[in-house]
């Protein structure tokens, strides 16, 4: 026996009822027709009589309202006539339910009419549905940080439906999430390495005086620069006192065409280097020609400096004071030894660039529904507007009017890894076979 049928049976005579299921009588005529015709069988066993002049039965009038004529009082036709009507019941489908979902609804709402949406795309997504439903979204809406799912599917001729209502832009619904850009902060300057030498593992000890003057060669340097830091290394044993120290284009080496002063420490023009560890100048204004050789120059009374091995670089030094590190032009040096100078760095002033963290990788950054272009770094996002960089712990953006993103009054959103972009532009159904099954993304 199919599941749902029951079979109906009572003490005494029998009597059969057709082999159905047997809704409640006062939700369905078929169900007033068979309570009928019990109580006319049992009053005609307990003496009913029809009035006078019915010898015939009641006319179709005289019965109450259940949904059919008179039903006859043979067993057989009786049978017969119930079996139709359920047979016929079973095909109507039920009735369709339209669901509406708002920005501005309530999932705590019925949902069943535009007064009353739904809001969230996870109260869709949790719902059954039947045949022939209707889900629509409000247009002019956007759902962020969610998927839409088929959780239920229609049938052949009567589809689940999922469109928008009302009027404006067409329903919006992405896997992504608004950013908060108040926590969003100017971003620090960025440093990019444009000289370099390796330690080569040799130092000097004797705490001597010296006036270095660095010659590095513009073969070893990589780019221009405007901004610049460079880096010096203590001996393992001794600690490294820096009294002056410049940097200029080369002349006649180891003369300079001029010095610009590096300070150290937020702007001293002196510094000492602890034992077994490395020091980064402060960032000075300098302009930087990388087709130029340059003068560094070092002017230290205990040099116990780590020395780098030289590519094309050479070290020109005097062996008493006083202080030449700002004297463009100088005599009484001599070339000799490794380079006291470990690199030199560029440095990129942040103007453009907000970063906050970020705990997921994002796929993709729009700025007010836009798409912002990807780049590989945070010097790159510097220097192209409306583009965005994810480092691992950090969103760095640049908007495409070079504004403050904290501040413009623009919506940033940033789209998730296997999340999608959902515009319900016009009507899509789900029919069966299933063309969406439960979970997966439309």
């Amino acid at each position: 026996m199919a599941m749902g049928t029951q079979l109906w049976a009572r003490k005494g005579r029998t009597r059969i009822i057709s082999a159905c299921s047997t809704p409640v009588p006062d939700k369905c005529p078929a169900a007033s027709a068979m309570s009928f015709n019990k109580r006319m069988r049992d009053s005609s066993s307990a003496g009913f009589n029809p009035p006078a002049g019915r010898a015939g039965g009641l006319k179709s009038d005289e019965l109450p309202n259940a949904g059919a004529s008179a039903v006859p009082r043979n067993k057989g036709a009786r049978s017969t006539i119930l079996a139709l009507v359920c047979f016929f019941l079973a095909s109507i489908p039920a009735q369709a339910t339209t669901y509406y979902v708002a920005a501005a609804g309530s999932d705590a709402n019925t949902g069943t009419d535009t007064g009353h949406p739904w809001q969230t795309i996870s109260k869709v997504n949790g719902s059954t549905f039947s045949a022939g439903d209707s889900i629509l979204f409000n247009r002019g809406d956007v759902w962020y940080g969610a998927s839409l799912t088929a959780p239920s599917s229609g049938s052949s001729g009567s589809p689940i439906t999922f469109g928008p209502y009302g009027s404006g832009a067409n329903p919006i619904i992405k896997g992504s999430t608004q950013l908060v850009t108040s926590g969003y902060v100017l971003a620090p300057d960025t440093s990019t390495t444009i000289f370099s030498l390796s330690d080569s593992g040799t130092s000097s000890t004797d705490s001597g005086t010296r006036n270095w003057r660095e010659q590095v060669s513009h073969l070893d340097i990589t780019a221009n620069a405007t901004k610049i830091k460079i880096t010096v290394t203590a001996s393992a044993t001794g600690d490294l006192n820096i009294t002056g120290a410049g940097i200029g284009p080369a002349a006649t080496a180891p003369n300079a065409s001029s010095i610009t002063r590096i300070t150290w420490d937020g702007g001293s023009n002196s510094t000492t280097v602890t034992h077994g560890t490395s020091k980064t100048s402060d960032t000075i204004t300098y302009s930087l020609d990388h087709t130029v050789d340059q003068i560094v120059t070092i002017y230290t009374t205990a040099r116990n400096v780590e020395y780098y091995s030289n590519n094309n670089e050479t070290l020109w030094s005097n062996f008493s004071g006083p202080d030449q590190s700002q004297s463009a032009t100088v005599s009484g040096y001599s070339t000799g030894g490794n380079s006291v100078i470990g690199s030199i760095s560029s440095i990129q002033t942040t103007q453009f660039t907000y970063r906050n963290t970020l705990g997921s990788t994002p796929t993709a950054v729009w700025e007010n529904g836009t798409l912002l272009s990807s780049k590989g770094s945070q010097s790159a996002v510097e220097s192209a507007a409306g583009s965005w960089y994810y480092d691992g712990t950090y969103l760095y953006i640049h908007a495409s009017d070079n504004s403050n993103i904290s501040s413009n009054g623009k919506t940033y959103v940033r789209h998730h890894v296997k999340s999608v972009l959902h515009h319900l532009g016009q009507r899509e159904e789900l029919a069966y076979p299933r063309l969406h099954r439960p979970g997966r993304n439309l």
